[in-house]
């Protein structure tokens, strides 16, 4: 979402990432200059939180939530943790089934993790209004995505 969001605007968007957590650590890149800036340079923030907490809570007038299918999300965050940094080459399901007992005990723990996370931000006790985003629509309609989100971000 963030770099859709980029190209579209041109404006910078931050993260709430100190990288000490190995899951932000292997997500790092230079892609976005905006990495760890949670203040008024950017829009939107990208946070893990409540899945890490970290240092600092971002402050924030509007929550985007983007959500993924969970099969898929689970899928990629289970390839990202089992494949060699150096290594572009993704193991294919056929490999992972192989590795049955690691992939159920990754996903028992995986799935309430997604739960929780998503069962946060999309409380109806938020403080902030929350608009959800459905990753695949993002995928697939990004242009009308991105304007019902400028829409909402701006009022």
């Amino acid at each position: 979402m963030r770099y859709f969001f980029e190209q579209a605007t041109k404006v910078l968007t931050g993260s709430d990432k100190q990288q000490k957590h190995a899951f932000c650590k292997d997500f790092s890149s230079n892609e976005f200059l905006g990495d760890g800036l949670i203040d008024e340079k950017v829009w939107i923030v990208n946070s893990y939180f409540p899945y890490y907490k970290q240092d600092r809570r971002v402050p924030m007038h509007k929550c985007v939530l983007l959500v993924r299918d969970p099969i898929d999300c689970l899928f990629a965050c289970y390839n990202h943790f089992n494949s060699p940094l150096e290594s572009s080459r993704k193991p294919r399901l056929s490999e992972i089934l192989r590795e049955k007992e690691d992939l159920d005990e990754f996903l028992l723990s995986e799935i309430e993790n997604w739960v929780k996370f998503n069962d946060f931000w999309m409380s109806p006790d938020r403080e902030v209004p929350v608009y959800v985003v459905k990753y695949e629509d993002l995928l697939k309609n990004s242009r009308s995505v991105l304007k019902t989100l400028l829409c909402f971000l701006l009022n």
